[in-house]
């Protein structure tokens, strides 16, 4: 998630309280990830952050914020981890790259790939 929209996010929170927390529930009840103030379906901003990455360029920062949210807000969805790792790993952040596909592969251990990747950063 981006500095500002964490920021947005406190401010939100200080302010409205137990109202914000009880939406912020209901979000991640209903599987849905807020997104620069937005509530949208965990597969749209799957979608949204996979045509971001696509894009690349510039486009990278925006995949990754799609898919830090989908880490805050749906943290059960693998791919969220995954994707989030590997864009980790092409900004040269290994250190978060091996924890987020630690996770990816710690919640679908039978996924070949995330397994085959987490051993792959490890070294």
């Amino acid at each position: 998630m981006t500095g500002s929209i964490a920021g947005i996010e406190q401010e939100a929170e200080a302010v409205l309280g137990p109202l914000y927390s009880a939406f912020l529930q209901e979000a991640r009840r209903t599987g849905c990830v807020i997104f620069e103030g937005q509530s949208i379906p965990k597969d749209e901003a799957y979608r949204r952050g996979m045509a971001a990455l696509r894009r690349g360029g510039r486009s990278l920062d925006m995949a990754e914020a799609y898919f830090n949210a989908l880490i805050q807000y749906t943290p059960e969805f693998g791919e969220g981890f995954f994707q989030a790792a590997r864009i980790a790993e092409k900004k040269g952040a290994l250190d978060r790259a091996r924890a987020l596909m630690a996770e990816a592969s710690r919640l679908a251990p039978e996924h070949e790939l995330y397994r085959a990747e987490a051993r792959r950063l490890q070294g």
